[in-house]
């Protein structure tokens, strides 16, 4: 079957135009904030576009009723994206007070954990990863660092692109290791070429004694090297500081712009340059007609899998304790593991 072109795809059916005006949430007083929002963002819609005729030397008079009709309402669509980050916000806001009063432990839920709660409640775990990440370390570097405020980041980056940033980002801001491979691998390439750039462009010539040091044999040779350039073991150690906040702050900003200027595909090649490897699975026929598969996964396969799947997979995430009686005891809940041990008739 031919896949339908896009146009055909984002056409708004005269079926669905009556769920439009359902109220966008089950309770009264929360829905009737949200349809009030719609006023909110037209009307910040037409300051934006009037502001942006007016900065361009015209007048709205040059613009016809339609035309400005047509620029306030993508303006408007445009703005829809800020809802985005005020529902990522906001949901740090509750995590940081459960964490903070201890709610997952005095919930009558019996939950046993942060991860529990929130799948719980209709946020996977990496959402509420990527929740945590953006909040804890990007948006505070990228707003004190580079002076760009989290809803300018979110307007020109977006969602999307900033998904398969954060992993990377979150490895150079942090200095500490990825999880996966994948992100490991492509913060270290890009440290590594923008340390490269910076040592053979003007601003780095400072910084060429650095190489010196590192390849002093022993310690007479390295004192030998801080003589020659009046520099004391504790000035080396600052300009090193200094040389590892520059190329840090350089890669984030070259990873920000790219973020801003290319397409998702484009920006996934740059930072995912190796294919992930292929899952693979065990399956078991079930004497039900059911099938019970079983894989292990590295952690890159990990979101690979979540990504492909999407909604369709409803994650359980089970932590099981170090005590060996409780861990049986645990793992005696999960219902496929239940079903493998009838299957092996223990």
């Amino acid at each position: 079957m031919a896949r339908r072109q896009f146009n055909a795809l984002a056409t708004i059916s005269d079926e669905a135009v009556a769920i439009l005006d359902y109220q966008p949430a089950e309770s009264p007083t929360l829905a009737q904030s949200l349809v009030g929002l719609q006023q909110q963002i037209e009307a910040a819609a037409a300051e934006n576009v009037i502001s942006a005729i007016t900065n361009e030397g015209q007048s709205v008079s040059d613009y016809t009723e339609t035309e400005m009709e047509a620029m306030v309402t993508v303006e408007s669509l445009k703005l829809t994206g800020g809802l985005e980050l005020t529902a990522v916000l906001l949901r740090a806001k509750y995590l940081r007070l459960i964490q903070s009063r201890n709610m997952v432990a005095n919930h009558p839920g019996g939950y046993t954990s942060l991860q529990e709660m929130a799948e719980d409640n209709g946020i996977s775990t990496a959402e509420l990863s990527q929740t945590l990440d953006l909040v804890n370390v990007v948006f505070p570097y990228v707003q004190n660092v580079l002076g760009i405020s989290p809803a300018q980041l979110w307007e020109t980056v977006g969602k999307s692109k900033l998904r398969e940033l954060v992993p990377v980002l979150k490895v150079i801001i942090t200095g500490e290791n990825s999880d996966t491979r994948s992100a490991q691998a492509s913060a270290d390439a890009i440290l590594d070429g923008t340390a490269a750039t910076l040592l053979a462009s003007p601003q780095g010539e400072r910084y060429q004694v650095l190489n010196a040091l590192r390849a002093a044999r022993d310690e007479d040779e390295r004192r030998a090297v801080l003589r020659e350039n009046d520099l004391s073991e504790e000035g080396a150690d600052q300009l090193q500081q200094e040389f590892a906040e520059t190329v840090q702050q350089m890669a984030v900003d070259r990873l920000i712009t790219d973020g801003m200027n290319l397409p998702v595909r484009r920006l996934r090649n740059i930072l995912r340059p190796e294919r992930t490897d292929n899952i693979e699975a065990t399956v078991i026929p079930m004497p039900n007609g059911q099938r019970l598969v079983t894989t292990i996964v590295d952690n890159d396969q990990y979101l690979l899998l979540q990504r492909r799947l999407g909604t369709y997979m409803e994650e359980q995430v089970f932590e099981l304790p170090d005590n060996p009686r409780m861990r049986q005891i645990e793992a005696a809940r999960i219902r496929e593991i239940r079903a493998l041990q009838r299957l092996l008739g223990e």
